[in-house]
């Protein structure tokens, strides 16, 4: 079954240079100040000034004046560059000699400059107080040359420094932008490159690690990393960005999004796709009212209801009315009231005739079932009692039967850990749940991952 609308662009975003983050980190056209020698008659600016060798000083002071001109002589500061670069000795005069670039080629836009003054004052180690500035500006100087590469290791020296700024957004409001912004940020250029694989891989893997060690995780830097996705049908990266926002942002969106994502892109056969729906179900995702009609135009609003009326069809004809005839009859019902299905319906009004009949056949052969499974050793027949005892709600022998045919040669192991567990959390019996599902394998993992956030949020009272 594959009923779900999906969107087939790609994102592409452009980081911080599409964004106007610059206010208050953009360095570059500073005012310099003069030589130490300049000072001598204020003892406080001279312990403070940095210490520049005798023979840079002298190259140094002459330029001052021309870099702080308000209508600077292009041809006489870049003229003066070869000479104050040979002039360095130490590490102040390298840092001086770097701030002198920086300003040069921050009046004339002349990125490659900038960047060899950020590079220089790094290297002279005398702006540790502001490393992590200096670095998202080699990012953004980095990327505006085309050199991705390189500004994705500026970017995330400047995340793992600990950088945050005020930043004002191209809408005219303003926001804390942090080191794990900024990490997004940098991320996000692989997108810009179409570099998907790589770009989710390192995003996953950054806040897999943060989440492992407990730490905040801001639901956008998930929101990205599951719509980007999302919008490029990598099934696999979906599910694993979906389970994130499932434990750490649950709500019926969220699990609509998740169990979206793996019905339309993970390759799953029916009874993977029921086990799926039957989640959708427990989780909100079937509820209409989970839709907010004042954020959404009409239009939209009315395809969501469509999606979740193809949704309960789907799991009717996925649950199969022969082999779970009490599940059938009562989503449907369920459907009914929510004012999603329409009884009159003829495809809806058969399949309840249909189910009714079924439940009341099967009502006579439940105790002979019961009594051939709990005595024999016919992988079919304990299944049976195990999908029938589920089917009508008795979740401890559904539980019983389940776990005896994970005994029997021949049994689909993920099929019935998945739903042995599934059976164990309607008891309440979380911990055994979020064992069993932590040993299916196969193309069953994704979903089992997503019934093991479930079986968290019930053991959390959720």
């Amino acid at each position: 079954m594959r009923f779900i609308n999906r969107t087939s662009n790609r994102p592409g975003t452009s980081v911080a240079l599409a964004v106007a983050l610059l206010c208050g980190t953009a360095l570059g056209a500073v005012a310099l100040e003069a030589p130490a020698y300049a000072q001598k008659d204020k003892k406080e600016k001279k312990a403070a000034a940095p210490k520049l060798s005798k023979g840079f000083e002298k190259v140094y002071g002459p330029i001052v004046p021309l870099v702080n001109s308000p209508v600077p002589d292009e041809a006489a500061l870049r003229g003066a560059i070869p000479a104050l670069l040979a002039a360095v000795e130490t590490a102040d005069d390298k840092d001086a000699a770097g701030n002198v670039l920086l300003s040069i080629g921050g009046k004339f836009d002349d990125y490659a400059l900038q960047l060899q003054g950020l590079e220089m004052m790094i290297e002279s180690g005398k702006n540790a107080d502001r490393i992590g500035q200096l670095y998202y500006n080699g990012f953004l100087l980095n990327s505006n040359l085309g050199n991705m590469d390189a500004a994705r290791e500026w970017g995330r020296k400047a995340a793992d420094a600990g950088y945050s700024f005020e930043g004002r957004l191209t809408d005219g409001t303003t926001k804390t932008v942090n080191a794990g912004d900024i990490r997004v940020m940098t991320i996000e250029t692989y997108f810009d490159e179409d570099r998907y694989e790589e770009g989710l891989a390192e995003l996953y893997g950054w806040v897999k690690a943060l989440d492992e060690a407990g730490q905040p995780i801001q639901e956008n830097w998930l929101r990205k990393g599951f719509a980007t996705a999302f919008n490029n049908q990598m099934g696999q990266q979906t599910a694993e960005f979906g389970a994130l926002l499932l434990k750490h942002y649950p709500s019926p969106n969220v699990w609509a999004d998740a169990v979206v994502g793996q019905i339309s892109f993970m390759d799953y056969d029916d009874a993977a796709i029921l086990d799926v729906l039957r989640l959708a179900r427990r989780t909100g995702v079937l509820s209409p009212e989970r839709i907010d009609t004042s954020a959404f135009e009409a239009d939209r609003v009315e395809t969501m209801r469509e999606q979740i009326e193809r949704l309960y069809i789907g799991y009717a004809e996925e649950s199969n009315e022969i082999l779970f005839p009490n599940e059938v009859n009562s989503v449907l019902k369920e459907g009914i009231a929510k004012g999603v299905l329409n009884e009159s319906d003829v495809t809806v009004s058969d399949v309840l005739k249909a189910t009714a009949e079924r439940i009341a056949d099967n009502r006579g052969g439940m105790a002979d079932l019961e009594r051939d499974a709990r005595t024999g050793s016919k992988l079919l027949t304990v299944v049976a009692a195990a999908e029938s005892f589920f089917d009508i709600g008795d979740y401890a022998k559904a539980e019983e039967f389940y776990a005896k045919a994970l005994t029997l040669p021949g049994v689909d192991k993920p099929v019935t850990l998945t739903r042995l567990g599934i059976a164990q959390i309607e008891q309440g019996k979380y911990d055994q749940a979020r064992a069993n599902f932590a040993m299916v394998e196969g193309t069953r993992q994704p979903l089992a991952e997503l019934w093991t956030a479930y079986a968290a949020e019930k053991a959390a009272g959720m």
